[in-house]
């Protein structure tokens, strides 16, 4: 499983992850860590590159951090400046925020 202190590492650190989710390789950014409604751990970041379920691969994404799977921090900074990012972390996929950019 993967550490909410990896994530929020690199959360703080501003550094890109690469993990394996729902099978599928993704390179995201990741913005903000949390509990979602029903109290599972949640990451939200905008993703690069890789699979998606619906089909975009580019965009803002809510990953249930116990389905993530290889997760590396690569020693690569992003700057916080995706559309719809909101101060704070603040998403509707979250009702409790631990860490964020």
């Amino acid at each position: 499983m993967t550490s909410p202190a990896v994530v929020c590492d690199a959360i703080c650190r501003r550094r890109l992850l690469e993990l394996t989710y729902r099978g599928a390789v993704r390179l995201v950014e990741p913005y903000s860590h949390g509990v979602s409604h029903d109290g599972r751990q949640i990451l939200v970041a905008y993703q690069r590159t890789g699979g998606s379920s619906t089909g975009q691969a580019e965009g803002w994404k809510a990953l249930h951090v116990d389905e993530m799977d290889d997760v590396t921090v690569v020693d690569v900074p992003f700057v916080v400046n995706q559309p719809g990012y909101r101060e704070g972390g603040y998403s509707k996929n979250l009702s409790e925020i631990r860490c964020c950019v």
